[in-house]
């Protein structure tokens, strides 16, 4: 149930009835932080790879000095040869935890290849080949699609399901 006035619903209204939408498909990070927090490391060293968080992730850019937590790096002893292949590429994460009240909902960056996700993060997997990923991301970390998720999410879980409804 949308929680805005009259004009905010006709706009969501039209927002909703576009024709041709493409959805966001997104997953959590590939780092469960519990399950690989013996792993973690301050400080790179051989054989690590970063691992963003959620608290690291800014609108379009990611921060080396978070809120919360610090910069890490796992031992890459183990992890699967699956996760290590999911961070070759450059690709758009968001954060999975946004406080109901906060003014932005969406927040998302680019990562560079080579960079391992926490499960605090969303990302998103690949779209269309004809999709500009930073045209893309500039549609993520938009007024109007951040309105539209203010008006229907009402928890601090930013989940798959609610980026697949997104009207993009």
């Amino acid at each position: 149930i949308p929680t805005t006035d009259t004009n905010g619903f006709l706009i969501m209204k039209k927002m909703s009835g576009l024709k041709n939408m493409s959805h966001i498909v997104s997953e959590a990070g590939e780092i469960d932080m519990k399950k690989y927090k013996e792993f973690f490391l301050h400080e790179p060293s051989e054989n690590t790879i970063r691992v963003i968080t959620g608290a690291q992730v800014l609108r379009y850019r990611i921060t080396d000095k978070p809120s919360q937590g610090s910069v890490l790096y796992l031992k890459c002893v183990d992890v699967s040869e699956k996760k290590i292949n999911e961070s070759k590429n450059c690709r758009i994460v968001m954060q999975r935890i946004t406080g109901v009240d906060s003014k932005i909902r969406l927040i998302s960056t680019i990562v560079d290849s080579g960079v391992l996700c926490a499960n605090s993060c969303n990302c998103v997997l690949s779209q269309n080949a004809s999709t500009n990923i930073k045209y893309l991301l500039g549609i993520l970390n938009s007024k109007a699609i951040n309105f539209y998720f203010k008006q229907t999410s009402t928890n601090t879980n930013v989940t798959k399901g609610d980026l697949f409804d997104l009207p993009i």
